[in-house]
């Protein structure tokens, strides 16, 4: 595709910094540097015409682990490690609300219920032995002196038939997730963020000190700088990383 002299002195002249990807990440990244240093030129390139990745399909679960997946966790990494990283979750939701605003990304603590069944006793009763402990930890993070707790009445109340056993995480939420992008976008162009949907980058190669892009549109361009923020799928650029996208399943009911 031929770009005319207006269109390549206007957007792709003088790009400071390129993100590919217009998610959580790729946005948070813009708005950042162009806080840090407003006369940055920073483009987001994003192959999608919405930012329609995992930032906008994870359900809006406010989460930063549940009791079964911290106790995976500390069976295969440093306890250090592991409660650093929980931090780190915590942190971000807070960062994400302070940012926005709750109201903006339609943020409720309503919690958060890990659910076992019967065939999962034997998981639920590691689980619930461990509560104590995890609380103790977890009080340094978020303040909160039992965060999590054993709900037998939610999970009796659930509707799940197989449903035998509920701990409920009091620290989670949820977040409508459009509202979210919607208002980092907004935020975004607000900070004179050049935003380009529907292209995607298909290589690119290092030049001294720029970075040359070749788009799918078939024109290259030099950023100073090259973002890559595309999660799951940052190996179609970088294939040297083990990075591979995964998909879950959401079962969406009436409030329990």
């Amino acid at each position: 595709m031929e770009l005319s002299y207006w269109e390549k002195n206007t957007f792709f002249k003088d790009v400071d910094v390129t993100i590919v990807g217009s998610g959580i990440v790729g946005l948070h990244a813009a708005i950042y540097l162009k806080k840090m240093q407003p006369l940055l030129k920073v483009m987001v390139i994003d192959r999608g015409f919405l930012p329609y990745g995992a930032s906008t399909r994870n359900a809006g679960f406010a989460c930063f682990g549940s009791v079964s997946e911290l106790l995976d966790d500390l069976a295969r990494e440093d306890e250090d490690a592991v409660f650093a990283r929980v931090e780190m979750r915590w942190k971000g939701l807070l960062g994400l609300r302070q940012l926005l605003g709750d109201d903006a990304i339609g943020y409720e603590p309503k919690g958060g219920f890990e659910i076992f069944t019967e065939e999962e006793l034997e998981l639920y009763k590691k689980s619930a032995d461990k509560i104590e402990s995890l609380n103790k930890k977890i009080k340094n993070i978020t303040g909160n002196q039992n965060t999590f707790t054993i709900d037998k009445e939610k999970a009796d109340a659930s509707g799940f038939n197989l449903v035998k056993h509920c701990i409920h995480n009091h620290c989670e939420g949820q977040i409508d997730t459009g509202k979210m992008m919607q208002a980092l976008l907004k935020l975004a162009q607000q900070h004179e963020v050049v935003l380009l949907n529907g292209m995607y980058i298909k290589s690119y190669t290092t030049n001294g000190n720029s970075v040359e892009l070749l788009t799918d549109k078939d024109f290259s361009y030099s950023t100073s700088k090259l973002l890559i923020c595309n999660n799951g799928f940052a190996s179609q650029l970088l294939p040297e990383l083990e990075v591979k996208p995964g998909r879950a399943q959401v079962l969406v009911t009436t409030p329990i």
